[in-house]
């Protein structure tokens, strides 16, 4: 299958999913107990849409037990660090962004969204490569965050500009 192909497939999951909140817990679950979690103290995260496992509750716990939390702008490879989740701007539809902008780079965990991800920590975005240009302006160790359905089972088709992940988080 090309990278389109498997991009219209795993969309088409992704707004099939049933009980996406009770998935989006369990992540968050698997998320907090990880030792490179519980190790960071500056993490680059990302405010989810309704078609992404839900990052709130996570971003919320970030915040409450002190650590750093910084979340990109839209389409553009800028970062802003955020301190109340109810400060961000609204830009388009269910994306909201930082109020300002942070020259931070250097992170001790970077969360990343996808459309599909596979067993050899390959990540499919959503063709744009906004992403990969982003993840590749930072620094910090990349994990990849899905529900299970979302794992393509052989290896993504992937080329130069695509950035790993070191590891995935699923339900």
């Amino acid at each position: 299958m090309t990278k389109q192909q498997i991009r219209h497939k795993y969309r088409q999951i992704r707004t099939s999913i049933l009980n996406p909140q009770e998935k989006s817990f369990e992540i968050y679950q698997k998320l907090i107990h990880l030792s490179e979690f519980i190790n960071a103290s500056r993490i680059l995260s990302y405010y989810s849409t309704s078609k992404e496992p839900s990052t709130r509750k996570l971003n919320d716990h970030i915040l409450s037990i002190g650590k750093e939390l910084y979340l990109p702008f839209i389409h553009e490879l800028k970062i802003g660090q955020v301190n109340l989740l109810e400060e961000m701007k609204q830009v388009a539809g269910e994306y909201f962004e930082p109020l300002e902008e942070s020259n931070t780079n250097d992170f001790d965990l970077i969360l990343v969204p996808g459309i599909a991800f596979d067993n050899q920590n390959n990540r499919l975005g959503g063709g744009l490569g906004w992403y990969d240009r982003f993840l590749k302006t930072v620094t910090g160790i990349k994990v990849g965050v899905c529900f299970k359905e979302q794992i393509y089972n052989e290896t993504l088709p992937i080329e130069e500009m695509d950035v790993g992940m070191y590891m995935v988080v699923t339900d």
